[in-house]
C-alpha cells in the first residue's frame, strides 16, 4: 500500500512539473522537482525501486509534454545511474555525499536535455 501512495505522489509531481514547471524558477533556473523526488526515493528506499520510479516518472512527463516518448525517462535513468555509481564507488551514507548526489542528479537532468535538445 505504501508503494502505491508513493507512485501516486510520483504521478502528481510529474504532472505538477509539466503544468507549473515554468513558474518554479530560482535564480533563473527552473527547479526540477521530479529528479529531487526520485533522489529522495533512492535515499529512503531501494535503488531498484528508484529506477522504476525514474522510468515511470519520465514516461509521465514525456506523455504530458511535447517531448519524444522515453527521453525524460532516459535522462532520469542516466542521472540516477550516475548517482548510484557515485555512491557505490566513492562515498556512502554521509551528508556531504548526499548533497553532492542531489546536485549531480539535478545537473544531469538539466544539462542533458539542454545539450541534446
Amino acid at each position: 500500500m505504501k508503494q502505491y501512495i508513493l507512485l501516486l505522489l510520483l504521478i502528481l509531481i510529474s504532472v505538477a512539473q509539466v503544468a507549473w514547471g515554468s513558474f518554479m524558477v530560482v535564480f533563473g533556473i527552473v527547479v526540477p522537482i521530479l529528479p529531487i523526488y526520485v533522489w529522495w526515493i533512492y535515499l529512503v528506499h531501494k535503488p531498484n525501486m528508484a529506477m522504476w520510479f525514474a522510468f515511470i516518472g519520465g514516461l509521465v512527463v514525456d506523455l504530458l509534454s511535447a517531448s519524444s516518448l522515453g527521453f525524460h525517462a532516459f535522462v532520469l535513468l542516466l542521472a540516477l545511474g550516475v548517482v548510484i555509481l557515485f555512491n557505490s564507488r566513492i562515498a556512502k551514507d554521509s551528508f556531504i555525499a548526499n548533497v553532492i548526489t542531489l546536485l549531480i542528479i539535478v545537473a544531469i537532468y538539466i544539462a542533458v536535455p539542454f545539450y541534446l535538445g
